[in-house]
């Protein structure tokens, strides 16, 4: 059976508040991301829930959105997104749904949301072509008590040979605490992505020619690293008065150490394997920005009535659960746009 690509078509962020429950949380991630992708609940044939022992999301936040019947599987966070993979290349799956956690700087829980979706679910909507990021490749590793960056080597080597690339296919690499003294640091020099110095990584950035430009991911478990990545492919992390970018990276590198220390490395390019596009290329494309009524590379705004109504399922979410939300109104349309 050949196997199908997975693609990343919509990603959705929601932030800790005061008075935020994890419930709450999920449903406004899975809402952003089902209208940043363009579909509905009822679109999707699978669900992954990615829970840490102390934190788990509760499934009643998937009711709250529809009772379609999908099934619903329960990882660790550090393997959900590897979950939904699976199912999309073996083709069981055409358009899944994950949800996990991520903390940054030791604040509140962040509930990451992402759409998955196969190479039929891609081409039967064409829409989704100028905003898709493909998983070239993908890699996890858990702690052993072998050397840690021989382990690490062989986990980068598996991904880039997923993606059929070489170290110097890659523009843009994406870690924590990258340092020749490092684990990591050592396995991305014995593969040739980066440069056998000792400089931290904000010093590395930009040594275009000697090796990727290497950058500091944010949060603990890169679920946030990776929709910045995700955002920066598709060309909409624009800030007014910043500079041009020097690359526009056609393959990068995701690499994570989670807290459980289990090692990630995804290998991510658009999807029609351009290039990322320079702001002025992208900034009049009707895409999930439309969807949202903004840029959520540049801003992160809450979701309302019209948002649950866009992407409710049709044979109805829990209303009662929804409702606990006190969702304000945005007025207007939004169900419209958000089927562009």
């Amino acid at each position: 059976m050949q196997l199908s690509e997975a693609h990343i078509a919509g990603v959705g962020i929601a932030e800790h508040q005061s008075s935020s429950s994890l419930q709450s949380l999920a449903i406004s991630a899975s809402i952003k991301a089902l209208i940043d992708a363009g579909v509905t609940y009822s679109d999707l044939d699978s669900l992954v829930l990615g829970s840490c022992q102390d934190r788990p999301i509760p499934r009643s936040a998937l009711q709250a959105l529809g009772q379609e019947g999908a099934p619903i599987y329960e990882a660790d966070n550090d393997s959900a997104l590897s979950t939904a993979f699976a199912c999309i290349r073996s083709r069981s799956s055409n358009c899944s749904l994950v949800l996990g956690l991520d903390r940054t700087n030791g604040q509140g829980n962040v509930v990451v949301a992402t759409i998955v979706v196969s190479n039929h679910f891609l081409t039967s909507h064409a829409y989704l072509k100028d905003q898709a990021i493909s998983v070239l490749g993908s890699s996890l590793s858990s702690k052993a008590s072998q050397d840690a960056s021989a382990i690490l080597r062989r986990t980068i080597e598996s991904a880039l040979r997923q993606a059929r690339l070489g170290s110097k296919d890659l523009q843009v690499v994406q870690a924590q605490n990258v340092t020749k003294d490092t684990a990591v640091g050592k396995a991305l020099a014995a593969n040739h992505v980066i440069p056998p110095l000792g400089q931290p990584t904000a010093e590395l950035d930009g040594l275009m020619g000697t090796g990727a430009s290497v950058e500091t991911s944010v949060g603990e478990t890169g679920l946030l690293a990776l929709v910045d990545l995700v955002y920066r492919l598709r060309g909409w992390s624009h800030a007014p008065n910043k500079p041009v970018p020097l690359t526009q990276p056609q393959h990068v590198l995701h690499y994570t150490l989670t807290p459980s220390s289990t090692s990630s490395v995804l290998i991510l390019g658009r999807s029609d394997g351009k290039p990322a596009p320079l702001w002025n290329a992208v900034k009049s494309i009707r895409d999930g920005r439309e969807r949202l009524g903004y840029n959520p590379a540049m801003e992160n705004r809450g979701v309302t009535t019209e948002d649950l109504e866009a992407v409710i399922g049709r044979k109805g979410g829990m209303l009662a659960e929804a409702k606990q939300l006190s969702l304000p109104a945005k007025g207007g349309d939004r169900a419209a746009l958000a089927r562009l």
